[in-house]
């Protein structure tokens, strides 16, 4: 893997174990993108100038990294439907 942080530093987004559910039945209410309902959590996996790039932007509109890829992800879902 070729990153460029030193390798005892955390990604900037970083959260600990602890603050996870626990489990896919844990009690998480939390509203979902835009306020539906319960939100879910995926992982993946990204080119660090992907990442570096939605970061950017992130900070440029005064979004979470999080709120910023699921808002990108239910445009991109609304507009492959449309286009179907």
């Amino acid at each position: 893997m070729n990153d460029s942080r030193p390798r005892d530093s955390k990604p900037t987004n970083f959260k600990s174990a602890d603050s996870w559910p626990a489990d896919s039945d844990s009690k998480d209410t939390r509203p979902g993108p835009r306020g539906r309902g319960r939100s879910s959590r995926i992982s993946v996996s990204l080119h660090e100038s992907l990442f570096r790039q939605l970061e950017e932007l992130a900070q440029e509109e005064g979004r979470s990294l999080s709120n910023l890829c699921a808002r990108l992800i239910e445009t991109a879902l609304e507009d492959h439907r449309q286009a179907s």
